[in-house]
Protein backbone atom coordinates (compact mmCIF):
# COMPACT_ATOMS: atom_id res chain seq x y z
CA UNK A 1 0.00 0.00 0.00
CA UNK A 2 1.36 3.61 -0.36
CA UNK A 3 -0.65 6.26 0.97
CA UNK A 4 -0.65 8.81 3.61
CA UNK A 5 0.25 7.29 6.96
CA UNK A 6 -3.40 9.49 8.36
CA UNK A 7 -4.98 7.39 5.80
CA UNK A 8 -3.68 4.25 6.88
CA UNK A 9 -6.29 3.68 9.93
CA UNK A 10 -9.29 4.04 6.97
CA UNK A 11 -7.05 1.50 4.21
CA UNK A 12 -6.80 -1.19 6.73
CA UNK A 13 -10.48 -1.22 8.06
CA UNK A 14 -12.26 -0.69 4.50
CA UNK A 15 -9.79 -2.03 1.50
CA UNK A 16 -6.35 -3.84 2.85
CA UNK A 17 -6.44 -6.90 1.29
CA UNK A 18 -4.38 -8.99 3.92
CA UNK A 19 -7.20 -7.35 6.92
CA UNK A 20 -8.68 -10.18 8.23
CA UNK A 21 -12.62 -9.22 8.40
CA UNK A 22 -15.81 -11.12 9.75
CA UNK A 23 -18.17 -12.55 7.21
CA UNK A 24 -21.38 -10.44 6.87
CA UNK A 25 -23.25 -13.30 5.77
CA UNK A 26 -22.47 -16.13 8.65
CA UNK A 27 -21.07 -14.28 11.33
CA UNK A 28 -19.08 -16.93 11.61
CA UNK A 29 -15.88 -17.15 9.18
CA UNK A 30 -13.10 -14.80 10.18
CA UNK A 31 -10.46 -14.44 6.86
CA UNK A 32 -8.33 -11.87 4.32
CA UNK A 33 -10.51 -9.71 3.18
CA UNK A 34 -8.82 -10.56 -0.42
CA UNK A 35 -10.38 -14.56 0.08
CA UNK A 36 -13.43 -13.37 1.69
CA UNK A 37 -15.49 -12.72 -1.13
CA UNK A 38 -14.79 -16.43 -2.48
CA UNK A 39 -16.26 -17.44 0.89
CA UNK A 40 -19.43 -15.44 0.60
CA UNK A 41 -19.92 -16.68 -2.97
CA UNK A 42 -19.14 -20.53 -2.85
CA UNK A 43 -18.80 -21.45 0.85
CA UNK A 44 -20.71 -19.38 2.80
CA UNK A 45 -23.94 -21.23 4.56
CA UNK A 46 -25.97 -18.56 4.59
CA UNK A 47 -24.88 -17.50 0.79
CA UNK A 48 -28.34 -16.65 -1.10
CA UNK A 49 -29.08 -19.64 -3.44
CA UNK A 50 -31.27 -20.36 -6.02
CA UNK A 51 -33.17 -23.82 -5.46
CA UNK A 52 -31.85 -25.82 -8.30
CA UNK A 53 -34.90 -27.98 -8.48
CA UNK A 54 -38.25 -25.64 -8.06
CA UNK A 55 -36.01 -22.26 -8.81
CA UNK A 56 -37.45 -20.49 -5.68
CA UNK A 57 -34.76 -17.57 -4.52
CA UNK A 58 -37.14 -16.60 -1.29
CA UNK A 59 -39.03 -18.46 1.32
CA UNK A 60 -42.01 -17.35 3.03
CA UNK A 61 -41.66 -18.09 6.61
CA UNK A 62 -44.26 -17.59 9.22
CA UNK A 63 -44.60 -13.80 8.92
CA UNK A 64 -41.62 -12.56 6.47
CA UNK A 65 -39.81 -13.71 3.68
CA UNK A 66 -35.78 -14.15 3.24
CA UNK A 67 -33.66 -14.95 1.06
CA UNK A 68 -32.97 -19.05 0.26
CA UNK A 69 -29.29 -19.40 1.92
CA UNK A 70 -27.37 -22.48 1.22
CA UNK A 71 -27.91 -23.99 4.87
CA UNK A 72 -31.67 -23.86 4.45
CA UNK A 73 -31.74 -25.45 0.99
CA UNK A 74 -29.62 -28.54 2.44
CA UNK A 75 -31.27 -28.41 5.65
CA UNK A 76 -34.82 -27.33 5.18
CA UNK A 77 -36.14 -26.82 1.97
CA UNK A 78 -35.92 -30.22 0.42
CA UNK A 79 -37.57 -31.53 3.02
CA UNK A 80 -40.74 -29.87 1.20
CA UNK A 81 -39.72 -28.73 -2.10
CA UNK A 82 -42.20 -30.13 -4.97
CA UNK A 83 -39.64 -30.65 -7.68
CA UNK A 84 -37.30 -32.53 -5.25
CA UNK A 85 -36.19 -35.94 -6.48
CA UNK A 86 -37.41 -38.80 -4.67
CA UNK A 87 -37.74 -42.58 -4.73
CA UNK A 88 -40.80 -44.41 -4.16
CA UNK A 89 -41.08 -45.28 -0.23
CA UNK A 90 -42.68 -48.87 -1.73
CA UNK A 91 -39.27 -49.39 -3.75
CA UNK A 92 -41.33 -50.19 -6.48
CA UNK A 93 -38.55 -49.24 -9.25
CA UNK A 94 -34.80 -48.05 -7.71
CA UNK A 95 -33.85 -47.03 -10.92
CA UNK A 96 -37.38 -44.76 -10.84
CA UNK A 97 -37.62 -40.92 -9.22
CA UNK A 98 -40.42 -38.95 -9.16
CA UNK A 99 -40.68 -35.42 -8.06
CA UNK A 100 -42.52 -34.29 -4.82
CA UNK A 101 -45.51 -33.78 -6.26
CA UNK A 102 -45.38 -36.41 -8.91
CA UNK A 103 -44.72 -38.90 -6.23
CA UNK A 104 -47.61 -38.10 -4.44
CA UNK A 105 -49.94 -38.93 -7.94
CA UNK A 106 -47.91 -41.97 -8.25
CA UNK A 107 -48.57 -43.50 -4.18
CA UNK A 108 -52.03 -41.97 -4.48
CA UNK A 109 -53.49 -43.78 -7.71
CA UNK A 110 -54.58 -47.87 -6.99
CA UNK A 111 -53.09 -48.10 -10.41
CA UNK A 112 -49.44 -46.86 -10.45
CA UNK A 113 -47.40 -48.39 -7.92
CA UNK A 114 -46.89 -52.04 -8.27
CA UNK A 115 -46.27 -52.43 -4.54
CA UNK A 116 -48.79 -50.30 -2.70
CA UNK A 117 -51.39 -52.83 -1.18
CA UNK A 118 -54.80 -51.80 -2.03
CA UNK A 119 -58.24 -53.46 -1.41
CA UNK A 120 -59.77 -55.99 -3.59
CA UNK A 121 -62.10 -54.31 -6.26
CA UNK A 122 -64.62 -56.47 -4.41
CA UNK A 123 -64.84 -55.36 -1.35
CA UNK A 124 -67.80 -53.13 -1.25
CA UNK A 125 -69.54 -56.33 -1.67
CA UNK A 126 -67.57 -58.03 1.06
CA UNK A 127 -64.34 -59.36 0.34
CA UNK A 128 -61.67 -58.30 3.00
CA UNK A 129 -58.47 -59.54 0.52
CA UNK A 130 -55.79 -56.71 0.64
CA UNK A 131 -52.99 -57.17 -1.59
CA UNK A 132 -50.30 -55.01 -3.16
CA UNK A 133 -51.36 -54.11 -7.32
CA UNK A 134 -48.69 -56.42 -8.82
CA UNK A 135 -50.40 -59.97 -7.37
CA UNK A 136 -54.61 -58.26 -7.22
CA UNK A 137 -55.18 -60.11 -10.45
CA UNK A 138 -54.08 -63.48 -9.72
CA UNK A 139 -56.14 -62.85 -6.28
CA UNK A 140 -58.96 -62.10 -9.14
CA UNK A 141 -58.47 -64.87 -10.96
CA UNK A 142 -58.17 -67.15 -7.95
CA UNK A 143 -61.30 -65.90 -6.38
CA UNK A 144 -64.03 -65.90 -9.20
CA UNK A 145 -66.89 -68.13 -7.33
CA UNK A 146 -66.09 -66.75 -4.18
CA UNK A 147 -66.52 -63.17 -5.30
CA UNK A 148 -69.73 -64.48 -7.29
CA UNK A 149 -71.21 -65.44 -4.67
CA UNK A 150 -70.14 -62.15 -2.76
CA UNK A 151 -72.39 -60.19 -5.88
CA UNK A 152 -75.13 -62.66 -5.45
CA UNK A 153 -76.07 -62.48 -1.88
CA UNK A 154 -75.23 -58.53 -2.36
CA UNK A 155 -77.70 -58.45 -5.35
CA UNK A 156 -80.27 -60.87 -3.42
CA UNK A 157 -80.08 -58.03 -0.40
CA UNK A 158 -80.66 -55.00 -3.19
CA UNK A 159 -83.58 -57.34 -4.90
CA UNK A 160 -85.37 -57.51 -1.12
CA UNK A 161 -84.58 -53.91 -0.25
CA UNK A 162 -85.95 -52.65 -3.81
CA UNK A 163 -89.35 -54.70 -2.83
CA UNK A 164 -89.59 -53.40 0.33
CA UNK A 165 -89.19 -49.82 -1.20
CA UNK A 166 -91.93 -50.85 -3.83
CA UNK A 167 -94.17 -52.05 -1.32
CA UNK A 168 -93.70 -48.94 0.70
CA UNK A 169 -94.15 -46.61 -2.48
CA UNK A 170 -97.43 -48.81 -3.48
CA UNK A 171 -98.87 -47.57 0.51
CA UNK A 172 -98.21 -43.94 -0.02
CA UNK A 173 -99.50 -43.66 -3.17
CA UNK A 174 -102.66 -45.16 -1.61
CA UNK A 175 -102.46 -43.04 1.54
CA UNK A 176 -102.01 -39.84 -1.21
CA UNK A 177 -105.16 -40.75 -3.00
CA UNK A 178 -106.89 -41.33 0.13
CA UNK A 179 -105.83 -37.53 1.16
CA UNK A 180 -106.58 -36.07 -1.89
CA UNK A 181 -109.73 -37.73 -2.35
CA UNK A 182 -110.27 -36.23 1.72
CA UNK A 183 -109.60 -32.34 0.61
CA UNK A 184 -111.66 -32.61 -2.58
CA UNK A 185 -114.26 -33.56 -0.49
CA UNK A 186 -113.39 -30.48 2.38
CA UNK A 187 -113.19 -28.03 -0.31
Amino acid sequence: WKGFLKDLDSHISKECPFEKVLCQQCGQVTALRSVIETHMKNDCKKRPVKCPRCGIEDEVKAYYVSALTHSTLVNEHYKTCPKWPMRCPNRCDPQLTFTRDGLQEHLASDTECPEKEIDCQFASVGCKEKRKLRYMDEHIQETTSEHLTLLMGDYLRLKKAHSTLERSHSTLEKSHSTLEKSHSTLE
